[in-house]
């Protein structure tokens, strides 16, 4: 079997390209990871207990996973 470490432009470019699409998602991730903890957070420290006791609990299994 014969292996050629070169690459041509086009294996460059798809490279790129799922480098693009690699930070696209890592922004989207933090960007709504970032939304929903502080949404958790403010609902959490200013709610009746009724509302924030399920969503400590919601948020303690996403901490333990």
């Amino acid at each position: 079997m014969f292996f050629e470490g070169t690459l041509a432009w086009s294996d460059i470019l798809f490279l790129l390209k799922g480098a693009v699409v690699t930070i696209a998602i890592t922004l989207a991730a933090v960007g709504i990871g970032t939304l929903l903890g502080t949404l958790f957070g403010v609902i959490r420290a200013g709610a009746a207990w009724w509302i924030s006791s399920p969503i400590g609990w919601v948020l303690d299994i996403f901490r333990s996973v």
